[in-house]
């Protein structure tokens, strides 16, 4: 017999829990990089750019075109990163809730 309460109830619960988790992504975070490490990006996992750190080598470079194209791909690098862990932490979930989402995500 179908039980469509039962559904609900189920899709409910993983709307919850998806809601959870993406509250849980503004707080955590990853570090892309360029550079060597001469410049970073901290990136959330709702892909907020919270933070560009630069060292003092990059900046005594003095070259513009130069810093602009490393924190681009800081940036880029570090969104790919968020990106991965958001898509790890669904699986996750998916995988409690017995969702079989292998290759959806």
């Amino acid at each position: 017999m179908f039980d469509f309460g039962n559904i609900m109830k189920q899709v409910k619960g993983f709307k919850d829990s998806i809601d959870t988790m993406k509250k849980s992504m503004e707080d955590k975070t990853v570090e892309g990089s360029s550079g060597g490490g001469m410049v970073k990006a901290v990136i959330t996992g709702a892909q907020k750019v919270k933070k560009i750190i630069l060292s003092d080598e990059i900046l005594a470079e003095n070259d513009k075109e130069m810093l602009e194209a490393m924190i681009t791909a800081a940036v880029n690098d570090g969104l790919s990163r968020a990106d991965e862990m958001v898509k790890t932490e669904m699986g996750s979930l998916a995988s409690s809730m017995g969702l079989p989402l292998n290759g959806l995500l």
